[in-house]
C-alpha cells in the first residue's frame, strides 16, 4: 500500500532527521507540530485517547540522553557512566595517596641522598624538579604497562560484554591528549609532597635525620592513610 510508507502516517516508518537554521527557536519550532499532526493524522482517532505528536532532540544528545524507544542503535546510560567515572577518579585518587605513602616511607634514604647534594650545592628548585619528574616519569611507565595489560585482557572483556572494543583508534587523539595531561598532573599531585617537604628542610638536618628511622608521620601522612585506608577495605 502506498500510503502505508507515503502518506502522512507513514513517516513512522523512517527516521526524521531535521537541519534547522542559525538561530532557530527550537521551541517554537515543535509548538507548530501539534496542529500540523492534528490536520493530518490526529483527525483518524478521533473518539479515541490516542493523540500522535512529534519533538525535538539534539543528533548529538541520542546516544546518552534519548531515553526513547525504537531508536536506530543501542543507547548509553548516563547514569552509569558518571558512576563508573566516579569510582575510576576514586581509585586513581587512591593511587596517587598511595604512592605518597610508599615515597615518605622511603624519606630515610631520600633524606641522605637530599642532603649530600644541599652540601654540594644544588638549589632547592632543582631538588624539587628531581622529584617531580621522577614523580611524572613513573607515571607515565604505569600508564605503558596498565595500556599493555589492558591490551591482552581487551579481547576476554569484549567477549563478556558482546561487543568489539577497541583501545586505540584515530578518533581516540584528543581523549589521548586528556590522559597525558592527567597523568602529567597526577605525577606533580602525587610528587609535590616529598619535593616540598625534602627540598625545605636544611642540609644539616637532612644528614642528621638520615642515621635514624622515622618513627613519628607526619600529619599529613597520616591524613592520607586515614583518607585510603577506609576505601580499601572490602
Amino acid at each position: 500500500d502506498k500510503n502505508m510508507h507515503l502518506g502522512w502516517n507513514g513517516g513512522w516508518a523512517y527516521y526524521t532527521y531535521l537541519l534547522v537554521s542559525p538561530g532557530t527557536d527550537v521551541e517554537t519550532l515543535e509548538g507548530k507540530f501539534q496542529p500540523f499532526f492534528d490536520r493530518h493524522i490526529n483527525y483518524m482517532f478521533e473518539g479515541t485517547s490516542i493523540s500522535e505528536n512529534m519533538v525535538l532532540q539534539p543528533l548529538t544528545g541520542i546516544y546518552l540522553h534519548s531515553g526513547l524507544n525504537g531508536e536506530i542503535g543501542p543507547t548509553g546510560n548516563l547514569s552509569y557512566l558518571i558512576l563508573f567515572s566516579l569510582i575510576a577518579l576514586l581509585i586513581f585518587t587512591i593511587a596517587c595517596i598511595n604512592y605518597i605513602n610508599l615515597t615518605t616511607t622511603r624519606l630515610t634514604v631520600r633524606r641522605r641522598e637530599t642532603g649530600i647534594r644541599k652540601l654540594l650545592g644544588t638549589t632547592r628548585k632543582c631538588i624539587m624538579l628531581q622529584f617531580l619528574v621522577e614523580s611524572v616519569i613513573l607515571n607515565v611507565i604505569a600508564l605503558m604497562l596498565a595500556l599493555i595489560l589492558a591490551e591482552l585482557v581487551l579481547p576476554v572483556v569484549s567477549n563478556l560484554a558482546g561487543h568489539e572494543l577497541v583501545l586505540f583508534h584515530p578518533s581516540f587523539i584528543p581523549y589521548t591528549l586528556a590522559v597525558l595531561l592527567v597523568i602529567l598532573a597526577a605525577g606533580v599531585f602525587a610528587g609535590c609532597y616529598p619535593a616540598l617537604h625534602l627540598s625545605a628542610q636544611s642540609a644539616v638536618g637532612l644528614t642528621r635525620q638520615a642515621g635514624s628511622s622515622i618513627s613519628r608521620k607526619t600529619s599529613a601522612k597520616n591524613l592520607t592513610v586515614c583518607y585510603s585506608i577506609p576505601y580499601r577495605s572490602p
